[in-house]
């Protein structure tokens, strides 16, 4: 038997916008894109649907819906970034680089947005060196500026080579710390040379 209700059914499947309205005791169909009310009738229906209204907010909501879909996209593009950072971090502080090869398959395999996790070796050590690097550096300078501190220099192997630390009370750690600063190329290893290169890497920023 077809009842008033299995035809509303199978106009809601041909209209998906088409819905009952629910307005109490009210008999009529509910445009979901328009936000208006329709006498349920299938020609009255479909006036309305070939309308110039009715598409130009169609074509509104599907815009919108567009650039919502848009939207989420960056912010998963955005936390996956993040997480590369914190598991790049992790490995300069914790583990040898080639680690993060496997690392990052196991994290991959859990699912959600970590699905789009791409971090191996190669880009790791990119993000070590072109992102974490100057920012640790320019983090402990800022952290040591006004305080007194010492500085631990020494030769490499190489003795064109300084490697330059510094001890000094940390207000971000509560504690004094001992930190590495780099190492710094010298022509000659005079004391005025090993001074200027000492200057210049507390008052440069990378």
């Amino acid at each position: 038997m077809i009842t008033k209700e299995s035809i509303l059914k199978s106009w809601e499947k041909q209209f998906p916008w088409l819905k009952p309205s629910t307005r109490s005791g009210s008999r009529k169909s509910w445009c979901s894109v328009c936000k208006s009310e329709l006498i349920p009738k299938l020609a009255v229906i479909k006036v309305h649907d070939q309308g110039k209204k009715h598409k130009d907010n169609l074509k509104e909501l599907n815009s919108n819906k567009k650039m919502t879909d848009v939207a989420k996209l960056v912010q998963v593009r955005q936390k996956v970034k993040e997480t590369e950072i914190k598991l790049a971090l992790t490995t300069a502080c914790h583990m040898p680089i080639h680690a993060i090869d496997h690392l990052s398959e196991v994290l991959v395999d859990t699912g959600g947005v970590l699905s789009d996790l791409r971090l191996h070796r190669t880009k790791c050590t990119a993000l070590i060196k072109s992102v974490l690097s100057p920012w640790m550096k320019n983090t402990i300078k800022d952290d040591m500026r006004g305080k007194k501190y010492s500085l631990l220099v020494d030769e490499t192997t190489d003795i064109s080579v300084e490697k330059i630390c510094a001890r000094y009370f940390s207000e971000m750690e509560s504690k004094v710390v001992t930190v590495f600063l780099g190492l710094y190329r010298t022509i000659h290893t005079t004391g005025a040379e090993v001074f200027s290169v000492i200057e210049n890497s507390l008052h440069s920023r990378v």
